[in-house]
């Protein structure tokens, strides 16, 4: 039951039509090797400097990844903006 009003809700954009403000998400993530393990890998350089990018940071030595989606109207560009920071990692 839930699971279809959260839908209706996210699908009609209900929450953002309904209130006067922008959203971001945060999801913080542990990297991983291929073997399931935490990693050891440092700061991906593919990335850029961490200290200047504004939407993937990492914490706890490294091994945990902070994504930050930037400020979107609607959920639904919110969830687009994390996809594709997602797929970077």
């Amino acid at each position: 039951m839930f699971d279809k009003i959260g839908q209706i809700i996210f699908n009609n954009e209900i929450v953002a039509n309904a209130s006067d403000f922008n959203m971001g998400i945060e999801v913080e993530t542990i990297r991983i090797d291929s073997a399931g393990r935490l990693t050891k890998e440092p700061y991906p350089k593919a990335l850029g400097n961490q200290r200047k990018n504004h939407f993937i940071k990492t914490d706890v030595y490294q091994i945990q990844s902070e994504i930050i989606t930037p400020t979107a109207r609607k959920s639904l560009d919110a969830m687009h903006y994390l996809m594709a920071l997602n797929d970077t990692l």
